[in-house]
Order: structure tokens, then C-alpha cells, then sequence
């Protein structure tokens, strides 16, 4: 079994890899500022530049982080990288193959406390606000029809990440 070290190491290999093919093309402030972003999200689990600049790979303080996140995103060439995204991603998705993307809910009625419970629109009933959750899902299914694989499922609140 691999002990703690080895596994983070791989991680950090692995991530410095992903970082550095998004930020091809891309000048030395804008690699920065992509790795840093990446690396916030990854670790805050949000888009929010508050717990983006709490969660970054360089210890500046959370305000002026903040500052510098919002002044490079104003500037950002967005465009260059969302090419680098589709690249990276089109050599990690199986090939004829069909992609399902499911956005749905789960309803539930009876909470009244539930852990980020917020409102939906239950599909179900007409479109009608209730208490509960959001759903994702991404699955790729093969030319039988059957699933090949789950890429993402996702619970989230509109109040609250889970």
C-alpha cells in the first residue's frame, strides 16, 4: 500500500501536467494566474473568488488575492483557454460514444432542515417549487445502449455546495 507521500506526490505531478497543457500559449503572468485559479478550485470546491483565494497555491492574504484574481479575469483571453480545455478534453473522452447529461432534482417534501436544502422546480409536478437538491449527471453509453461510464454526478444546492 502506498503510504501518504507517494499519492500526493502523484497528485501534484499529475496536476502540474493539467496545469501546464491549459496554459499552453499563454504568457508567464496568465500561467500564474491560471495555475493558481485551477489549483483554488480544486481544492475549495467553489467558483467563489473568496474561497478560490483562501484555497490558492500562493499564501498571499485572501483580500488582495481577491483584488488580483478580479483585475487578471477582467483582462483574461478566456477564448485561448477554453481551446486548451477542449484539446485536453477530447483525448480523455472514449471515442463513438454518446454522451447523456442529465440536470435534474431530488425532491424532498417532508425536510425542513436538511444540510444546504434549498428550492427547485420539480419536473415531476408541473414545474412547482419545492424543498431539495439539484442533480448532475454526465454518463457515456455505447451503441448497445448500455452505459460505459459516469464522468460526473453532482448534488448541489443553490444555497449551498455539498
Amino acid at each position: 500500500m502506498k503510504n501518504d507521500n507517494t499519492n500526493s506526490g502523484i497528485c501534484e505531478a499529475e496536476f502540474a501536467e493539467f496545469s501546464r497543457r491549459m496554459t499552453e500559449g499563454f504568457g508567464k503572468s496568465d500561467r500564474t494566474f491560471i495555475t493558481q485559479m485551477l489549483a483554488g478550485i480544486s481544492k475549495s470546491e467553489s467558483v467563489l473568488l473568496s474561497e478560490i483565494a483562501r484555497n490558492s497555491i500562493k499564501k498571499v492574504g485572501v483580500k488582495k488575492s481577491i483584488e488580483r484574481f478580479s483585475r487578471k479575469l477582467c483582462s483574461f483571453d478566456s477564448k485561448a483557454f477554453e481551446k486548451n480545455r477542449i484539446e485536453l478534453t477530447k483525448e480523455l473522452l472514449p471515442k463513438d460514444k454518446l454522451y447523456i447529461v442529465d440536470d435534474s432534482e431530488i425532491v424532498k417534501p417532508c425536510a425542513k432542515k436538511m444540510e444546504g436544502l434549498g428550492y427547485v422546480a420539480d419536473g415531476s409536478d408541473g414545474h412547482k417549487v419545492k424543498h431539495g437538491f439539484f442533480l448532475n449527471e454526465i454518463v457515456a453509453i455505447d451503441r448497445n445502449k448500455q452505459p460505459v461510464k459516469r464522468f460526473i454526478t453532482a448534488l448541489f444546492s443553490a444555497r449551498k455546495r455539498i
